[in-house]
């Protein structure tokens, strides 16, 4: 009887540390939440730290690849907007391309999953993302959830982070944009002489 005591107990302590170590391992962030975690958190630097070579210049934007690559993403990158004020930047990753429908859907869902409810710590606040989901309709052509961030002060208030679907050029793509509000109505945007 001693043995079958003994036994079942370290089958009781076994099960309770593998229940214990599931729930950690839930709680952990997954490599897509840690890298969108880490361009928030450049987000008030105007994405300085990720700016890496120019792709793309037009009169009223310049495209720049993006150091930091989400993880899985296919195409992450960097656009800077220039105002009579200040320039504004924003974070484009295009997370995935499909040619059918449920297959996007599913990821869209998923992603959203994974951003609802992310914390992202700075020195003086927490931010939360919070965010109503609404299913893609391959009827739309295009679905986009805004989250909003929970927060104290402008700098809340003025980041935004997008999740979208589209429905582009015979494929879906799921797309991440991390970006400022837009500019108020008396900037105009700074137009190149050239």
């Amino acid at each position: 009887m001693k043995n079958f005591t003994i036994s079942g107990l370290f089958l009781l302590l076994t099960a309770s540390f593998f229940t214990a170590s599931a729930q950690v391992k839930q709680l952990a962030y997954n490599a897509f939440q840690t890298d969108v975690e880490h361009v928030i958190m450049d987000y008030p630097n105007s994405f300085q730290h990720f700016i890496g070579e120019e792709l793309v210049k037009n009169p009223q934007s310049t495209d720049y690849s993006s150091l930091l690559k989400i993880r899985g993403s296919e195409d992450c990158r960097i656009t800077k907007y220039p105002s009579v004020k200040k320039n504004f930047y924003s974070f484009q990753s295009v997370l995935l391309t499909a040619e059918e429908f449920e297959t996007a859907k599913e990821k869209f869902h998923s992603y959203y999953n994974q951003l609802a409810g992310l914390s992202v710590r700075f020195a003086n606040q927490t931010l939360r993302l919070k965010g109503e989901y609404e299913a893609p309709d391959d009827s739309k052509k295009f679905t986009s959830v805004l989250f909003a961030t929970s927060g104290d002060g402008d700098f809340s208030k003025k980041l935004k982070v997008e999740l979208l679907m589209e429905y582009v050029l015979m494929e879906w793509k799921v797309k991440l944009l991390i970006y400022e509000k837009e500019r108020e109505d008396d900037e105009l945007p700074a137009v190149s002489s050239k």
